[in-house]
Order: C-alpha cells, then structure tokens, then sequence
C-alpha cells in the first residue's frame, strides 16, 4: 500500500511538472510569437523606407548633377536599410527555428510524459487489482477464522457439558 501511494504520488507530480510545462511552453510561445510579428512589423517598415528612398532616387537622377551629391547620400541610406533588413530576416529566421526547435522538445516531452503517466496507470490498476484481491483474501479467512472460533466455544461447551454428565454418573456410581 506504500508502493501504491508512492506512485499515486509520483502520478501527481508528474502530471504537475506537465501542466507547468505546458504553460512555460505556451507562454514562451506567445512571446516568440510577439517578437515574430514586431520584427515582421520592422522589416515592412524598413521595405517601405527602402522603396521610398529608391524612388526618390530615381528622381534624383532625372534632376540636375547638383543633386548627386543627395543621391549619394540617399544610396548610402539605401544601402544601411538594405543591411538592416538583411540583418531583421535573420534575426526572424532565426526566432522561427528556436521556435520549431521549442516546439519539438515540447512534443517529446509530452509524449515522454504521457508514456510514463500510461505506465504509472497500468502498474496503479494492477496494484489496485492486487489489493482487491489482498482484501477480498483477508475477509474470507477473517470469516473462516471466526467460524473456527465459534466452532471451538461450542466444542469447549460440549466437553464442559459432557465432564460434568461424566462427574454426575460418578457421583451416582
């Protein structure tokens, strides 16, 4: 019966450490999943401001040489947007396999945890079946010890009646 609550026990804790894994999990989840669409949010911003400053340098170039100087500077612009946007994909690129890869190990531990809760509750059900039959065992021979008993009162009745009809005949012999 100790074994028994021993692994009720460890049932418990297991289910436990699941839920809060699961809710560490998910809460790691969202926040991937917040930085994910900040970084998406950035990398459009940064799309648009590309575009802008490539439009504006095509206009640049239909204007006067004296505005080559601007589209110089508007190039070098272009061209750290460029990195930074290069720089944002990777970062989101790199959030996206942490994720899969947070998912994965999430998915094995469930299903690690799910095996062992499975084998806790065959060796719970089999304890259980153990223990019925362990009750059920005690109960007959508790019974059967309680006839022997009340057999044996009424024997040492019987020999009792039977010592003192024995002592009667003496006296009257």
């Amino acid at each position: 019966s100790t074994e028994l609550e021993a692994q009720r026990i460890a049932y418990d804790e297991l289910q436990r450490k699941t839920v809060t894994s699961e809710e560490k999990y998910q809460k790691e989840r969202e926040n991937n999943s917040l930085k994910l669409a900040e970084l998406t949010k950035q990398v459009n911003v940064l799309q648009q401001m590309l575009q802008s400053a490539a439009n504006e340098a095509l206009e640049k170039e239909k204007c006067i040489s004296s505005l080559e100087t601007s589209l110089a500077s508007h190039m070098q612009l272009n061209a750290s947007f460029q990195k930074q946007l290069e720089e944002l994909i990777q970062v989101r690129d790199k959030m996206e396999r942490k994720l899969v890869e947070v998912e994965l190990k999430h998915e094995g531990f469930v299903r690690e945890s799910e095996e062992h809760i499975n084998k806790l509750q065959v060796a719970l059900s089999e304890k259980e079946v153990m223990v019925t039959k362990a009750s059920a065992a005690l109960e007959e021979k508790d019974k059967q010890l309680q006839l022997l008993i009340k057999e044996s009162k009424r024997q040492e009745t019987e020999i009792q009646d039977l010592k003192i009809s024995n002592e009667m005949l003496e006296d009257s012999v």
